[in-house]
């Protein structure tokens, strides 16, 4: 029964890291999500105040801040604010992501203390977090574990890494 013990004790552990990385992965999506719609907002002050000044400016043959003026730009002043605020949560949140051990048991029967199996001969043991080569099957968990899987921010759908426009729905994945 010992060997039942040990082997839920581990199992439980095991879980409950991986619920704990999880969460701190699903942070950091919510934390990049609400950048990136900051960073729109703040875009789109930037556009609103440069209508604003050329309006004045048409109006007027000159430029001067205006009462309207000033509040965009105060405007702009916070959602910047907003975004470095974000952006310190993400990186301490990146950092600990990083620093964090993770959870292992030594099993004596192990070679060299290591919480892996002896590989058989001609087999060597690959990082899952490096990239894996382009020639295993894609399908296969093994070709996506330790991979990252990007997804559309407005259709959902999975796009390349190195995609500039959701081929899906044709919108601009990072714009």
């Amino acid at each position: 029964m010992g060997i039942f013990n040990g082997l839920k004790q581990k199992l439980e552990k095991g879980i409950e890291t991986t619920g704990q990385k999880s969460k701190m992965m699903l942070e950091i999506s919510r934390l990049t999500f609400l950048i990136r719609g900051k960073r729109e907002n703040e875009n789109e002050l930037y556009a609103k105040l440069g209508r604003s000044i050329y309006q004045r400016w048409t109006q007027t043959g000159e430029v001067e801040l205006t009462d309207r003026t000033r509040a965009v730009l105060l405007n702009i002043k916070a959602v910047r604010e907003k975004i470095e605020e974000l952006e310190e949560q993400l990186t301490e949140l990146k950092k600990e992501v990083a620093t964090s051990p993770v959870e292992t048991s030594q099993d004596p029967s192990r070679p060299n203390g290591t919480n892996h199996p002896a590989l058989p001969p001609g087999h060597t043991l690959v990082d899952a977090r490096q990239k894996q080569p382009a020639e295993k099957d894609e399908a296969s968990w093994d070709a996506w574990e330790g991979r990252a899987i990007f997804l559309c921010p407005r259709c959902q759908e999975q796009v390349r890494e190195e995609t500039s426009a959701c081929p899906h729905c044709r919108q601009p994945i990072y714009g």
